[in-house]
């Protein structure tokens, strides 16, 4: 990844970070057994050589009004018992939407293409990992998950009962995606970020 490239994204996802969850301080419990789901456009996704980042929109119903709605890029399932979303999820990826009253919403969410965006922002281990289409090779010291996915869940970001999982597919040569505009979250969600951020570290530190 380019130089400015990586400066534009790094931007992008502490202003995300720092905009995303204190939402878990919020609604620490999720509605227990609300069958949700969501889609991910455009999936397959194109991709053109060279192409760092990817904006995806997201669709979600989870039938829960007024709930707290999380977003991630994740390199497990939910549903593997092994599943951390402080370990198997990007860090710099992470994205939180307020709830609606009928529990539906859209939310565009970026993507890296290649290394994973935590990497970038946090510098740590933990994230030298990422989502690599054919022809993208891993930075030195990265492993490229078997698989990725858009996890979306509700109440708090360590919910996997009404987790969905989206697996994402990359459609190599296709038309690049333009990156959305960027825009600053609103004061409520840059409250909900620093919650988020200091149970997903507190977490890493716990298992590091």
């Amino acid at each position: 990844m380019r130089k400015g490239e990586q400066m534009k994204l790094t931007f992008k996802k502490v202003a995300a970070v720092m905009g995303l969850m204190t939402m878990i301080g919020l609604t620490l419990a999720a509605p227990a057994g609300a069958a949700g789901t969501a889609s991910v456009t455009p999936n397959p996704i194109p991709v053109t050589s060279g192409q760092t980042t990817a904006t995806l929109t997201v669709d979600y119903n989870f039938g829960a009004s007024n709930t707290a709605v999380f977003l991630d890029l994740c390199k497990k399932l939910s549903s593997d018992p092994t599943f951390d979303p402080t370990i198997d999820c990007d860090r710099g990826v992470a994205n939180a939407a307020n709830g609606s009253a009928s529990g539906a919403g859209s939310q565009q969410l970026e993507i890296p293409i290649g290394d994973s965006a935590g990497s970038i922002i946090f510098g740590d281990t933990v994230d030298k990992w990422g989502c690599y289409p054919d022809g993208y090779t891993p930075s030195a010291g990265f492993l490229k998950a078997s698989k990725c996915y858009i996890r979306v869940t509700q109440g708090n970001v360590a919910n996997s009962t009404d987790a969905v999982d989206v697996e994402l597919v990359y459609a190599v040569g296709g038309q690049e995606i333009p990156e959305a505009p960027f825009v600053i979250l609103p004061v409520l969600l840059g409250a909900i970020g620093v919650g988020g951020w200091f149970y997903v570290n507190r977490r890493r530190q716990a298992v590091a």
